[in-house]
């Protein structure tokens, strides 16, 4: 324990600054402050990291709930999600709105005779094939099994009729 006596003179002629308790004083004093601080900096930076964490975790959770596991494409429950959007989007602006249902031929036949895992290869890479055949603005989902839809914004009967017989092609 440090004790310190001054008188209310040697106080203002900072007197205690000469003395031995008073520089040992001041030490403890700045040295607080220092340790202080750098606990105020340690948390802030701890906030700022556990902040990051959550968004991230918050992605990872809204990438879960939109996506289909399999193929990484729109799940059904987001594509209906942006067909209500794009339909009263297109109503607003009075343009049009295709959606393609597409499904794989003789995909029971693939699973029945092949396995499961290669289903899952045909699913992956016809999902890979689509989106990189279609436009960005086009949205691809997994509707189910071997189904798929295609929201195609801005496109006429006629030319989704177009680009539902490209697609066959390509495939």
């Amino acid at each position: 324990m440090l004790v310190l006596h001054l008188t209310p003179e040697e106080l203002k002629r900072d007197a205690f600054l000469h003395l031995p308790q008073g520089q040992l004083l001041l030490l403890f004093a700045y040295g607080g402050l220092a340790v202080v601080s750098a606990l105020l900096a340690y948390n802030h930076v701890l906030a700022q990291q556990q902040q990051a964490l959550k968004q991230r975790h918050d992605q990872q959770l809204q990438l879960l709930a939109s996506t289909d596991p399999l193929t990484g494409l729109a799940n059904r429950r987001h594509f209906e999600e942006v067909l209500v959007s794009e339909i009263a989007r297109c109503n607003r602006h009075n343009r049009p709105l295709a959606l393609l249902m597409v499904d794989l031929d003789h995909f029971k036949q693939i699973n029945d005779r092949y396995g499961h895992a290669t289903g899952d290869v045909v699913l992956k890479t016809f999902a890979s094939c689509v989106s990189a055949f279609l436009r960005k603005m086009d949205t691809v989902s997994r509707w189910g099994g071997e189904e798929f839809a295609v929201l195609m914004p801005d496109t006429s009967a006629v030319q989704a009729q177009q680009a539902a017989e490209r697609l066959r092609l390509h495939v």
